[in-house]
């Protein structure tokens, strides 16, 4: 316990193997979170969101576990050759996978420390960036959760990690992925507590990843959450020179869904991020992609669709800043909402910064209605009304996420849109 000059009485958590050095970053971090204030709706990154009804100091911890079996019913059929790791089980973590280290973030300060000393004091983020707001504190002094991933060097994994969160409590989960030079890896994070009736409860999850020259990442996150939940990501990342992330981001459910995703690009690294997210109920999805290129000849191509039911909202907002540095740039950057709901509402916000002269940059957004002449033809070829529209909204989450390169997950994902919107839709 420590009392602060605001009187506001200090009780952070604490790892079981946690040090000193660990404890002093919870500690400025708690510092910077009562500081300042939680986020409104009127903030910029938060517009339309159901942020005031998020109350940090009322939030209420469950111990109910999922009787949905996701692992068995999904992962096992579909990806093969796969490591899974269940982040819930704050145990050692191992693997028989040559040239790579997993950790929990506990057994972390045991078997890795530098790997967190590097990030931690390294690895700087802006503290004038919309991205850190109180929540990205509040996960930091009050982390209980996390996996830590280093690939050596030389190293191609050919395995599917897949880093598995129940999030039956509040969870402030803070995960490190190391890619050091010429290697390669496959990562799936699974947040799921899609059948678990909880009270309001918040995951919260900030992802520092660092992609050394020449390395290749692909990430795809699936957030799978029930209409209780608040969900916050950050991912931050940094890519050294001429290195690849495919990067796929899958949202189905949640009060609120809020998903920032930066990306720091350097001479010849590509970046592809591909969003894919259904909203139903009073539903609100919240997605903001900030790629940065900063050195020459980089290129981005952003793909999100997002599909409203109901009294959904959305609002995705990207934003692509060129250096002057930074010719030979490419960007592209595209978002597409599809609106069946009588009361959903969906805003699009691209942004260019550029400042360099030979570049390749574009951006596009559209907001619309299911197309009636391809309603009309199913219909026409025996489908009911409710039917045709299911097959559409289906065809339209699928298009993004059938680009990953990776044809196991997207078999994975079509199986499960079909099942959860036959009770969405038609139920």
């Amino acid at each position: 316990m420590e009392a602060l000059s605001n009187s506001v009485v200090l009780d952070l958590p604490k790892f079981k193997n946690e040090n000193e050095s660990f404890s002093k970053f919870r500690l400025a971090n708690f510092k910077h979170y009562n500081l300042i204030n939680l986020p409104t709706e009127f903030c910029n990154n938060w517009k339309y969101s159901n942020i005031g009804q998020l109350k940090l100091d009322r939030i209420i911890d469950t111990d109910l576990k999922s009787n949905y079996d996701f692992k068995s019913k999904y992962i096992d059929q579909y990806i093969k050759d796969s490591v899974f790791i269940d982040s819930n089980n704050g145990s050692v973590i191992s693997t028989n996978i040559d040239g790579i280290k997993v950790n929990s973030l506990d057994s972390c300060f045991k078997n890795n420390q530098g790997l967190i000393d590097d990030f931690n004091f390294n690895f700087k983020v802006g503290l004038d960036s919309d991205l850190i707001d109180k929540l990205y504190f509040y996960n930091h002094a009050y982390c209980n959760n996390g996996t830590s991933i280093e690939v050596n060097a030389n190293c191609q994994i050919t395995s599917t990690l897949i880093i598995y969160t129940e999030a039956n409590t509040n969870i402030n989960t803070l995960n490190y992925l190391k890619l050091n030079d010429n290697s390669s890896i496959k990562i799936i994070l699974v947040n799921f507590n899609r059948d678990i009736d909880t009270s309001l409860n918040l995951s919260n999850i900030v992802n520092k990843i660092k992609l050394g020259k020449n390395s290749k990442l692909y990430l795809a996150e699936l957030n799978i959450l029930n209409d209780k939940s608040f969900f916050v990501s950050k991912s931050l990342v940094d890519q050294d020179k001429d290195s690849s992330l495919e990067y796929l981001n899958f949202s189905f459910g949640s009060i609120q869904t809020k998903s920032d995703i930066l990306i720091n690009l350097n001479t010849g690294s590509n970046v592809s991020i591909y969003g894919s997210a259904y909203g139903n109920r009073d539903n609100n999805l919240s997605f903001n992609t900030i790629v940065n290129h900063l050195k020459p000849n980089a290129q981005s191509d952003i793909y999100y669709h997002i599909a409203l039911n109901d009294a959904a909202r959305s609002f995705y907002q990207g934003s692509i800043y060129v250096d002057e540095t930074a010719n030979g740039t490419q960007a592209m950057q595209k978002n597409k909402n599809l609106l069946f709901g009588k009361n959903c509402h969906a805003e699009s916000l691209p942004r260019l910064e550029i400042l360099a002269n030979d570049v390749k940059c574009a951006h596009g957004a559209t907001v619309g209605k299911i197309d009636l002449d391809q309603l009309f033809y199913l219909q026409s070829r025996g489908l009911s009304k409710i039917n045709a529209e299911k097959l559409l909204v289906e065809g339209f989450l699928k298009q993004v996420f059938k680009r990953y390169s990776q044809s196991e997950l997207f078999d994975m994902l079509r199986a499960f849109i079909d099942e959860e919107l036959d009770k969405s839709i038609v139920g």
